[in-house]
């Protein structure tokens, strides 16, 4: 078997004088060059004392001193110390320089196989001041500067062991304890030392998918790294292949079990694998009609009554299929209730009106024996009993209305109850508008024979004040015009109807002023027929004129003239027959007017 030989070289460290005068005007240059990386990088050296080395760091820092040591251990993914490798398996090299004395430090190291060339391969360093520098083909593990460390340094780099067939590794080395005095006096270097580690048998592992199974899984197969030539053995009932290591889930045991691969006569390799137990239940939940229940994934309602089915999944990670009879206890009722209109009905803690005509609904808490609450929807129907009437009475007359007896004092709205007066036994209840009809019985008169009632809208007859209120014949409009020949003033009232109601005016003279022959044959209108207007043309002939109007032929004023002077628009007016009145100090005078 091969050895395994660490090289580790020394930390390089020393100085180079340079002396260049060009003239007496220059002085000297002696600069000290400082040498702090490891040999490979900084002088292509290999100084690690192995088979392919130049010597070790004593041909620089003198002669090996025992106070310096270099000690070197592999270790695997575990961190412990190794003896033998495993093909392509990945370790960690560690090389310790120390000194008694001397507290800071440098090394090389090279691994090498029977052929002297690079064994394995080097990662990126795992501490500082560590470097890996390639050299004639081999990787070299050195420091990168120089390291302070009171009572030593170690060194570590990853290191992936070579192929299967390389044989023994020899690891070569060298460490050097310096004083940073900018020379090499004083420096020691360590002896060379060496470790040799034999090839060992192939890394093999047996892998499944999972180490956890249900026992409805299907066959599981291993994949087998390593050495293909072992043999599979189990622990328990688990039904195994021996030679591929098949295991059959369905028909092993539930349990946990230990799967060992036999390889190489001896080594083994083991792997842990359960099967467990799949669940299949039934269960039988009851819940209230307004109640619902958390199955799992699922909230089931009254909807759900009946099976449902669930898959959970168990604390081994397998389905446990659980299969829940739901029965529902209904607890959801109708009815229908019946009110009078100036009812209420009690619904629990409502108190319900006609307001409240139709759905409603009330749940009372515990109300059935199995514990449910009880809800109940109510349709409630209102049996009309309300009715509104309008009644209008004449300003002195009344109306009896039940027990009550109306007048025009009562105006507005009245209510009253009629008890039982429906065929449903419901009271009548009747909201009553008294309107009060008020007639304007008042007259005026127009200081030409004229007397006009304020009412309109209204029926009339005029009445004889003079002769026992007797009825003037054909006098019916709203506008009475007495004998325009007369100069003894009339005595006339007024009978006014309206709306079934009638009252009698005051007695109202009627007055006459006489018309002044003599003005009146100089006044005149023109255009005389009119569409929209006329002008008056000879009022300078009269002085003191008090008011000015038109009268249509009832002798109501319809146009009141606030302007003489100026054309009196009568676009307003209906076609027909029309006076122009113009009172003055001394009488009226009355003129013709015709509209077409």
């Amino acid at each position: 078997m091969k050895t395994l030989s660490i090289f580790l070289i020394a930390l390089i460290v020393g100085y180079v004088t340079v002396s260049s005068v060009n003239s007496s005007n220059i002085t000297d240059y002696n600069p000290i060059i400082t040498r702090s990386g490891g040999a490979a990088l900084v002088l292509g050296a290999d100084k690690t004392g192995g088979p392919v080395s130049s010597g070790t760091c004593t041909q620089c820092h003198g002669a090996a001193n025992t106070n310096t040591t270099i000690g070197i251990t592999i270790k695997d993914i575990n961190n412990l110390p190794i003896t033998e490798y495993l093909p392509g398996e990945n370790y960690t090299m560690e090389f310790l320089v120390s000194n008694s004395s001397l507290s800071s430090y440098g090394m090389q190291a090279v691994a090498l196989n029977s052929s002297n060339t690079q064994a394995g391969s080097y990662g990126a360093p795992i501490t500082g001041n560590t470097q890996i520098t390639t050299l004639s083909g081999r990787e070299y593990v050195e420091h990168s500067s120089t390291v302070t460390n009171a009572g030593g340094f170690t060194y570590i780099v990853p290191w992936t062991a070579p192929l299967s067939g390389t044989g023994n590794v020899d690891v070569y080395g060298v460490g050097i304890a310096v004083n940073g005095n900018g020379n090499t006096a004083g420096d020691q270097t360590s002896l060379g030392v060496s470790l040799t580690i034999n090839e060992g048998g192939i890394a093999t592992d047996i892998i499944y998918s999972n180490i956890n199974y249900c026992e409805d899984d299907s066959d599981q197969t291993p994949t087998i790294t390593g050495d293909q030539t072992g043999t599979f053995s189990s622990t328990g009932g688990l039904i195994i292949s021996p030679t591929t290591g098949v295991l059959d889930i369905s028909n092993s045991p539930t349990g946990d079990y230990i799967v060992t691969y036999t390889y190489d006569v001896t080594l083994t390799t083991t792997t842990n694998v359960s099967v467990n137990e799949i669940f299949n239940e039934v269960d039988n939940v009851t819940i209230c009609g307004n109640e619902s229940y958390i199955f799992g994934s699922q909230t089931l309602t009254a909807a759900d009554a009946g099976s449902n089915t669930e898959v959970f999944q168990s604390v081994s990670g397998c389905d446990s299929t659980v299969v829940l009879s739901l029965t529902v206890i209904p607890n959801s009722f109708t009815t229908t209730v019946t009110i009078c209109e100036n009812d209420s009905y009690i619904f629990g803690t409502q108190t319900l009106s006609a307001a409240n005509v139709g759905f409603n609904t009330e749940t009372f808490p515990n109300a059935m024996i199995n514990g449910c609450d009880s809800i109940v929807d109510l349709t409630l129907i209102i049996n009309s009993n309300v009715f509104t009437q309008s009644v209008t009475i004449c300003d002195d007359g009344n109306y009896t209305f039940g027990s009550q007896n109306l007048t025009a004092a009562d105006a507005g709205l009245n209510t009253n109850v009629f008890p039982n007066a429906m065929v449903n036994g419901c009271d009548s209840v009747v909201n009553l508008n008294l309107s009060v009809q008020v007639i304007d019985n008042s007259v005026a008169s127009t200081n030409n024979g004229i007397l006009m009632a304020n009412q309109t809208g209204a029926t009339y007859q005029w009445l004889d004040c003079n002769n026992s209120n007797i009825a003037i014949t054909d006098s019916i409009n709203q506008s009475y015009t007495a004998n325009p020949g007369g100069t003894t003033p009339y005595n006339c009232a007024v009978e006014i109807t309206l709306n079934g109601c009638s009252i009698t005016s005051n007695c109202t003279e009627a007055i006459f002023f006489d018309i002044n022959e003599n003005i009146a044959s100089i006044l005149s209108v023109y255009p005389n027929p009119s569409h929209d207007g006329f002008t008056i043309k000879g009022l300078d002939k009269i002085s003191n004129i008090q008011s000015s109007y038109i009268l249509d032929i009832n002798g109501k004023i319809v146009v009141e003239i606030t302007n003489t002077n100026s054309k009196i628009n009568i676009e307003q007016l209906s076609t027909g027959i029309y006076y122009l009145i113009i009172e003055h100090k001394s009488g009226i005078e009355q003129l013709k007017i015709v509209k077409q």
